[in-house]
């Protein structure tokens, strides 16, 4: 699955026969040595995006938040990301 939009040259990790999945329809790559291509499609949904506010307020789908920082420290933020390690999601608000 390559949701850091890497592209086709993923396809050369891939073994004969294998699967890709892309980020989003216009970045599915040809099939080559039979490896299937897919493509994520998501359609915005407000209603289902509301259920899952719900349920993420309630403690019913728990989130891991590592840190969080103002937007004004956005580029700390990013440099503990790239310190790696980090268990979680680093949150940045304005």
């Amino acid at each position: 699955m390559d949701l850091a939009v890497i592209g086709s040259s993923l396809l050369d990790l891939i073994q004969d026969g294998g699967g890709y999945v892309a980020a989003s329809p216009p970045l599915r790559p040809e099939p080559v040595r039979g490896i299937r291509t897919l493509a994520l499609e998501v359609l915005p949904d407000g209603s289902r995006l509301g259920e899952l506010v719900k349920l993420v307020t309630s403690g019913d789908i728990p989130l891991r938040v590592a840190d969080v920082y103002p937007f004004a420290d956005a580029a700390t933020a990013h440099e503990r990301l790239a310190q790696g390690g980090v268990r979680g999601g680093v949150v940045i608000v304005p």
